[in-house]
């Protein structure tokens, strides 16, 4: 499991196995994959408190814990959500100091305006906006949530969390990705509760490995019955029936209606807070996934390079695939050809029509 250790940790996934990876993205929890506010905040709190129990004092540990993570994020190459979760943590810390208090939504404010002040066209960027869209969705919809269910218990409340999420990400996953995995609330509230115990073991095993090889080895173990048990659930995940929803891209009035309807619910909570304005949230879901209907005959021929491949799908929704090979695109099924289907809502063919047996053609 050293490629996912090392995905996990440092960002690189040149080790990372595709099957993994695939099983990851299916149920949802590819984002454990890359470095993100979980990975920064778990790190970050374990230094924190380390320094803590030193004795230091406050301002050398804030500092200190500060130039740590600036120096991790420097490690794994700053994405997009390494440097908004640093620069989140940072202003934290640093109100500590001033005896200020942390407000959520002006630190996300402050650091998309730093990001976007360096990289503009961040903003049309699939990381940018599904980093910032799952934060502004805990931010805004866990409130509304537990003003409407008010409860101590973190399991609700990891419920809320994950949710929450969802919902703010599903017409950005659907833009970029076309698809959403219905279980993945369930399988990250199984998920997450155990990353903080992954990451701390790892980081822990390979400093260890460092002084002695076996005592590391014997450390790791911990964070390798972890990954085969995330592997587990993923599996079981994966055969649970209807795990995948497949809508393709949506159409802009679509998105436009549920965000609105979002910002109602929002609204609607912090202002009466009655538990009926909950229907608002399925209907909104309903709407954006509520399939486009077909306007007539359409035909198109794919870009594969050497070879050929065309879709038709005809006024009653009959969908045709002609050929689909290529002799010189590697991997043009995986890399175009689905990609290309998906993004139609196409997850099942109904005709594949091979005209022969040419490799430009299978």
């Amino acid at each position: 499991e050293a490629g996912t250790i090392i995905a996990m940790i440092l960002g690189e996934k040149y080790l990372l196995d595709d099957d993994v990876n695939d099983l990851y993205k299916k149920n949802g929890i590819s984002h454990i994959l890359s470095i993100s506010g979980l990975h920064v905040s778990l790190i970050g709190m374990f230094i924190y408190k380390l320094l803590k129990k030193l004795n230091l004092t406050f301002n050398v540990v804030i500092i200190i814990s500060i130039g740590f993570l600036y120096s991790y994020g420097i490690l794994t190459n700053f994405s997009v959500s390494t440097i908004r979760a640093i620069i989140m943590m940072a202003l934290m810390l640093v109100g500590g100091i001033f005896g200020k208090t942390y407000d959520m939504i002006s630190s996300i404010s402050l650091s998309a305006l730093l990001i976007l002040l360096a990289n503009p066209f961040q903003l049309f960027q699939a990381g940018f906006l599904l980093s910032y869209g799952a934060v502004i969705g805990i931010a805004v919809l866990v409130p509304a949530f537990g003003k409407l269910f008010p409860t101590k218990s973190s399991t609700i409340n990891g419920f809320f969390v994950s949710v929450s999420a969802q919902l703010m990400t599903a017409p950005l996953i659907l833009n970029f990705f076309y698809q959403l995995p219905l279980h993945s609330v369930f399988i990250n509230m199984i998920i997450i509760p155990l990353s903080s115990a992954l990451m701390l073991t790892s980081l822990i095993a390979g400093l260890i490995g460092l002084l002695s090889p076996g005592l590391g080895v014997l450390t790791v173990g911990g964070a390798s019955y972890i990954l085969k048990f995330y592997q587990w659930v993923c599996t079981w995940g994966k055969d649970l029936p209807a795990n995948t929803l497949t809508v393709g891209i949506p159409n802009k009035m679509s998105i436009i209606v549920y965000v609105i309807l979002i910002l109602i619910f929002i609204w609607s909570i912090n202002k009466y807070c009655k538990k009926s304005f909950i229907l608002i949230l399925p209907i909104a879901f309903l709407l954006l996934i509520f399939p486009v209907r077909y306007k007539g005959l359409e035909i198109t021929m794919l870009n594969v390079g050497q070879g050929e491949a065309i879709y038709i799908r005809n006024d009653t929704g009959t969908t045709y695939l002609i050929d689909g090979g290529s002799s010189d695109v590697k991997d043009v099924g995986k890399y175009r050809i689905t990609p290309f289907l998906l993004s139609k809502g196409i997850d099942h063919i109904d005709y594949a029509i091979i005209t022969h047996e040419d490799s430009d053609h299978t």
